[in-house]
């Protein structure tokens, strides 16, 4: 028996970082900004999905496994900074923003995630999915 196992982010509706973000670019700047197109970033994360693209793959016993994980940071802007150094696509969407977007996506992201801080320490919900299956 094979088996294959893979993690992806929770989606906004479960990721408070993501939905700071996707929310601000929704509310301030534009997600066309001339990347070429992509799968869904959260394509995984949903059971269903994962489940029917797995088993036509010839996988079987799929399962899905939502982690619990804090983000810590030093400041809500700590987030903008990560997201822009530390991810590829979510960077190209940040950096690709016209002029002034960012500094908005950025104070939208400060209020949002100020409801983590704890005097010094933003510790922000980041859960992750582990998507699991097996090939006999």
């Amino acid at each position: 028996m094979t088996g294959v196992a893979f993690t992806v982010w929770a989606p906004p509706d479960r990721s408070p970082t993501f939905a700071a973000v996707f929310g601000a670019l929704a509310q301030h700047g534009t997600m066309n900004v001339g990347l070429p197109p992509g799968p869904d970033f959260f394509r995984y994360a949903d059971p269903a999905t994962a489940s029917r693209d797995l088993t036509e793959a010839g996988f079987g016993d799929v399962s899905l496994t939502e982690v619990a994980q804090t983000w810590e940071l030093p400041s809500p802007d700590d987030a903008v900074y990560a997201l822009l150094h530390g991810t590829v696509r979510t960077a190209a969407l940040l950096v690709r923003q016209p002029g002034g977007v960012l500094a908005e996506v950025r104070g939208s992201m400060r209020e949002k995630l100020a409801a983590y801080d704890e005097g010094g320490t933003v510790r922000v919900p980041m859960p992750a999915v582990v998507v699991r299956a097996t090939k006999p």
